[in-house]
C-alpha cells in the first residue's frame, strides 16, 4: 500500500506505466516526509505503541486522525512464564514481535538445539493455543500461563520483547488493565477526565488504535507527486548527461532542498506535521 497509488503519481510524472525509476523514488518520498512530519501519514494499525506518561491528563497519539481506538493501558502485567530446561545448552532465548505478530525460540547447543521456531499469532490466537504449541513443540520448553483467567486473550496482547535468555523462568508482559480515555478522533489527543491523569513515566502508556488517512487529502497528494516528480525529472536529466549514480542520501538532500524552494509545499506539510501537546 501507499500514501499515493504508484500510478496516479506515473500520471503526473507523465511516465509509462512500471517505470523503474518511479518505483524506486515514490516510496523514498513517502517514507521521508513520514520521517519528516514524525508521523505515519498512510492509514495503518498501530499496535503496543509507547508513551511517555507525563503527568498531564492529555496526550498525543502519534499518528492521526484515528479512526479506531481499541485500548489504552498504563504499565504492564505478566501474561505467561516461559522457562527452557536444557542442562546442557550454552543459551536458550525467547522473542516478541508485535510488527511481526510472532514468538520466536532458539536453543544453542546442547541435545536440544534447534534455529528460531516461530509460533505466529494467526496460527496460535490465544494464550492457551500458543502456550499448548509450544509445550507440544518440546526440546525442554516450558510455558505456563500466569492465571489461567488469561488463558483466552489473543496472543496479539503479548508486547515486544527483545532476545530474552531463558534458562531460568522469565516472564512474558501484556499491557495492564484498560484505562477510560475520550478521543479526538481528527487530532489524535486522548484525554482523561475527573482527575484522572497519565502517571508520570518511561514508555508506560500502551495503546492500540488504526489511524492515518485512508483517503489522502488533495494537497497531500499534490505534495507526494510534485516532490516525487522533482527527482525523478532531475535522476532522468542524470542519466542523459551519462550520469549512473544516485545515493540515497542525494534523494534526502534534494528532497529538502526542494521543500525549501517551493513556499506552497513549505505550507502543505506544515499543516500535517505532528506536534506536541
Amino acid at each position: 500500500m501507499a500514501l499515493v497509488p504508484l500510478t496516479t503519481v506515473e500520471a503526473y510524472c507523465g511516465a509509462e506505466a512500471g517505470d523503474a525509476i518511479l518505483a524506486i523514488l515514490h516510496p523514498a518520498v513517502e517514507e521521508e516526509l513520514n520521517r519528516e512530519l514524525k508521523r505515519e501519514l498512510e492509514s495503518g494499525v498501530h499496535r503496543h505503541e509507547r508513551y511517555n506518561g507525563s503527568g498531564a491528563n492529555s496526550l498525543l497519539l502519534k499518528n492521526y486522525p484515528l479512526t479506531n481506538l481499541e485500548r489504552v493501558s498504563i504499565g504492564t502485567d505478566n501474561a505467561m512464564t516461559i522457562v527452557n530446561n536444557s542442562t546442557d545448552a550454552s543459551n536458550s532465548l525467547a522473542r516478541v514481535s508485535v510488527p511481526d505478530a510472532k514468538l520466536s525460540l532458539q536453543v544453542i547447543g546442547g541435545t536440544n538445539e534447534h534455529a528460531w521456531q516461530d509460533f505466529g499469532f494467526t496460527a496460535y490466537a490465544t494464550f492457551s493455543a500458543l502456550i499448548a504449541a509450544v509445550n507440544s513443540f518440546d526440546h525442554d520448553w516450558v510455558f505456563t500461563v500466569i492465571d489461567t483467567d488469561y488463558n483466552s486473550y489473543p496472543s496479539t496482547d503479548l508486547i515486544d520483547q527483545l532476545r530474552q535468555y531463558c534458562q531460568e523462568s522469565i516472564a512474558l508482559e501484556m499491557p495492564y488493565s484498560y484505562i477510560d480515555v475520550s478521543p479526538d478522533f481528527t487530532t489524535g489527543i486522548i484525554r482523561r477526565y475527573n482527575g484522572n491523569i497519565f502517571v508520570k513515566g518511561t514508555k508506560n502508556v500502551i495503546a492500540t488504535y488504526t489511524g492515518g488517512f485512508s483517503t489522502t487529502p488533495a494537497d497531500l497528494v499534490y505534495a507526494v507527486c510534485q516532490l516525487t516528480y522533482n527527482l525523478y525529472l532531475r535522476r532522468r536529466n542524470s542519466l542523459m548527461d551519462g550520469t549512473r549514480r544516485y545515493s540515497l542520501g542525494k534523494i534526502t538532500l534534494e528532497f529538502y532542498q526542494d521543500i525549501a524552494r517551493n513556499p506552497d509545499l513549505a505550507k502543505i506539510l506544515e499543516r500535517y506535521r505532528r506536534r506536541l501537546v
